[in-house]
């Protein structure tokens, strides 16, 4: 059986007691609708990976170490430089394991931009706390404990996470990706909005002292619209009297990234945030493209077209001087020249499979006596 294919069954009512009932069958499964005779319908949905669908291989890299001017420093941000950060992502940044000696506790510095609530004002994420923010980061440590397991735990820095209007504390997308709209109000805190400047900060680590630990900086996004990122530099871990237990060096990164994948929404259920019923169940690992980020990537591919006034010359544009409207947008463009007669004589190569139909090209604009595309 295709794993990606998923059957649902659309049983009616039988008209006495039995109501109209939805079942997602999987392969392997089988179905029971009681009741007296009833009218059954069978749907298969293809559930394409390389369709508006994600996996974790598709999942963009958030963190790397960026030149800053000259002072090294890891920053959670866009795949290119001056783009904003990727929706729709969770990764972390995760030190190596060490011990917690007593009076332990983690120093760094960091500056910010993410995506904040705008003009909209503070909704409940949950009855106990409203969200400040829809993307954002947060320092949690991963503990191994006596039982042999690993613990989980957000911890809170010695002067907060800060706090929105009316004292909202969450972040949007801690909520919806990481830890579910029913968790406790300080899983869902985090850093988001803007953190001006680089700032101090120190994040007590005393609870864990006697444990092997790892520190993990979270970043988490919602679907859409992102921020200019997060700045990360001057990381270590110091005991009580001040001596290092741990120290990053840019030089040579210690600290690695810890990729998140998507929960896989399951056929027939309902999506917690927008109630839009969810058609077919994922396979484990994929999810939808909420955030639009395959469309976000071939708009900022690098593409480039040639023309050949020869070749042009033995055709007659049918949309000569028509406006042509916009297409993909290109950090990577290549600059070259028409002449009057030669809009439509035009070859494309861009980066993506397939035979192009149609195409719509950038609008045009007067320089030099030419028009440049």
């Amino acid at each position: 059986a295709d794993a990606l294919v998923r059957t649902k069954i659309l049983a009616a009512g039988d008209g006495a007691h039995q109501c109209a009932e939805v079942k997602e069958l999987r392969p392997g499964e089988t179905a029971h609708f009681p009741g007296h005779a009833r009218d059954i319908y069978v749907v298969q949905v293809n559930v394409d990976p390389e369709g508006e669908v994600l996996s974790p291989e598709s999942a963009p890299a958030v963190w790397r170490v960026s030149d800053n001017g000259g002072s090294p420093a890891w920053f959670a941000g866009g795949p290119e430089p001056d783009t904003p950060t990727p929706n729709s992502a969770v990764e972390g940044l995760r030190s190596p394991e060490m011990f917690v000696p007593d009076g332990a506790k983690l120093e760094f510095h960091a500056s910010w931009h993410l995506e904040d609530l705008g003009e909209e004002g503070p909704f409940p994420v949950q009855p106990s706390c409203a969200a400040k923010g829809y993307d954002g980061v947060q320092v949690r440590v991963l503990a191994e404990e006596a039982d042999g397991q690993t613990s989980v735990t957000v911890v809170e820095p010695a002067d907060g996470y800060g706090l929105g209007e009316g004292g909202a504390s969450a972040v949007f997308a801690f909520g919806l990706y990481v830890y579910g709209f029913g968790a406790p109000c300080a899983s869902l805190s985090g850093w988001t909005g803007a953190g001006g400047s680089l700032n101090a900060i120190t994040v007590p680590l005393e609870q864990f002292a006697g444990k092997k630990i790892r520190f993990e900086f979270l970043f988490a996004s919602d679907q859409s619209v992102g921020g200019g990122g997060f700045l990360l530099s001057g990381t270590k871990v110091v005991d009580g009297a001040g001596g290092v237990v741990y120290e990053e060096d840019l030089a040579n990164p210690t600290m690695t990234r810890s990729a998140y994948p998507m929960p896989a929404p399951q056929g027939g259920s309902v999506r917690e945030y927008s109630g839009v019923p969810v058609v077919a169940g994922y396979p484990k690992g994929y999810w939808p493209d909420e955030g639009f980020r395959r469309g976000a990537q071939e708009r900022r591919a690098a593409w480039s077209a040639s023309w050949s006034k020869e070749v042009c010359a033995k055709k007659k544009p049918a949309l000569r001087g028509s406006f042509l409207g916009w297409s993909y947008r290109s950090f990577f463009p290549s600059r070259a020249f028409l002449a009057p007669g030669e809009e439509l004589c035009v070859r494309l190569r861009a980066p993506f499979a397939g035979v192009v139909s149609a195409a719509t090209l950038f609008s045009l604009r007067l320089q030099g006596g030419g028009a440049a595309l």
